[in-house]
């Protein structure tokens, strides 16, 4: 028996002067029997049917091309995905004063200190005390060659730099030139193809006043800081402190301030370096954290000597707004 409800729509339907269509006893029953137009559900699920298409997601403003740097060179490179995300003359040659430590460093590393034992005592002998810049050392004085390295890359100390060379040139069977570890450092750079860099001397300080020690570009500086980061962490991983304190062999005590210490404030620092000559002006590399996954390393030349810090802590600030999603 009918529903009522059946019944309603029935006598409404006959008011309303609607009919149904009439069908042989068989005939397929689809919508266009009936008047209606039948839904294209595979269109309706492609999303044919809604208000309007889904408009695109615009282009990313890059913040860092709305910051303004005061050095004459300026990159900074996403660590992980190894790609430069901004760059201001970063293809430019400048001088690279003391960041050539960076490079004595690893020359050392490959050739000496991850072969020999890291507590091999280096003296301190007057040709190193000669060096431009006091650090407290005296003639005499003999040090763990790790200990050494790390003076060299915190405190940017010239006499341990050269104490350091010299001590590799003796461990050679026969007497090298004035130029073999520079010649050392040029085939480094070389092999990791930094082809813009190059090496007159082991420290960075300039020559005379037109001749810098050491030349290369803000986009190689961060490349090889970002290598030394993830191939040879040893050699960088003391610069992140505020101060080192090295002891000589002969018991007497050395506190070294770093020479980046703006930088400090930094909450992931994971290393940084400094130079400065009247040629090169204020230089530094940095690498910093952001969280997992987010690190990244940046070059400063041609600035000022403070003005590079005021431009480092613009990067980290800027590569903040970067991460932004």
């Amino acid at each position: 028996m009918p529903s009522f409800f059946s019944v309603f729509i029935f006598i409404l339907m006959a008011g309303l002067g609607f009919s149904w269509p009439e069908f042989e006893y068989g005939e397929k029953l689809n919508f266009e029997n009936i008047g209606l137009r039948e839904i294209d559900y595979s269109k309706l699920k492609a999303g044919l049917f809604s208000q309007g298409a889904e408009p695109k997601p615009q282009a990313r403003e890059n913040p860092f091309e709305k910051t303004e740097f005061g050095a004459k060179s300026v990159v900074v490179l996403d660590l992980v995905k190894d790609e430069i995300i901004f760059s201001k003359e970063g293809g430019a040659e400048r001088p690279l004063a003391s960041l050539t430590k960076l490079v004595t460093a690893a020359v050392l590393e490959d050739m000496f200190l991850g072969i020999a034992d890291e507590n091999e005592k280096v003296l301190i002998d007057q040709r190193a005390v000669n060096q431009t810049g006091d650090d407290g050392f005296l003639v005499g004085e003999s040090f763990a060659a790790a200990d050494l390295r790390d003076a060299m890359l915190v405190k940017s100390s010239n006499d341990a730099a050269q104490a350091l060379v010299f001590w590799a040139e003796g461990l050679q069977s026969e007497k090298p030139d004035d130029y073999w570890f520079v010649n050392q450092m040029n085939l480094f750079a070389s092999s990791l193809g930094l082809e813009s860099t190059r090496f007159l001397n082991v420290t960075g300080l300039d020559l005379d006043k037109n001749v810098s020690g050491s030349y290369g570009t803000a986009k190689e500086m961060a490349k090889l800081l970002s290598w030394l980061v993830k191939n040879r962490p040893s050699v960088v991983g003391s610069t992140g402190k505020s101060s080192l304190v090295v002891y000589s062999i002969e018991g007497r005590r050395h506190v070294l301030g770093t020479s980046a210490e703006r930088l400090m404030a930094v909450p992931e620092l994971i290393a940084v370096k400094t130079g400065f000559t009247e040629l090169a002006g204020g230089n530094v590399v940095f690498a910093f954290g952001l969280g997992p996954g987010r690190q990244f390393a940046a070059a400063v030349l041609g600035s000022s000597y403070d003005g590079r810090f005021d431009d480092a802590l613009k990067i980290y600030e800027t590569a903040k707004e970067w991460i932004k999603p």
